[in-house]
């Protein structure tokens, strides 16, 4: 799966302002408190529709562990 790491610039509006971070698993967001990547990974740019460019921290994962808003980024065999 395509994970994909950026700052979440409206972080104030979350609860209690603690998620920071926003996960593309696959197209799909999530928010984040934390992120720890334990797979390789590599910077990517993308232009929105709008024209917004947005960069990332990408990886292919295995899976994306969940742990109360804090996510590990791991390999298949983790």
């Amino acid at each position: 799966m395509q994970v994909q790491v950026r700052f979440n610039t409206e972080w104030e509006k979350t609860a209690g302002g603690e998620y920071k971070w926003r996960v593309l698993i696959d197209g799909h967001e999530r928010l984040a408190k934390s992120v720890v990547i334990e797979v390789p990974c590599h910077t990517t740019e993308d232009i929105l529709p709008d024209g917004r460019r947005k960069w990332h921290l990408t990886a292919q994962a295995g899976r994306v562990l969940d742990q109360q808003g804090h996510l590990r980024i791991v390999s298949a065999e983790t």
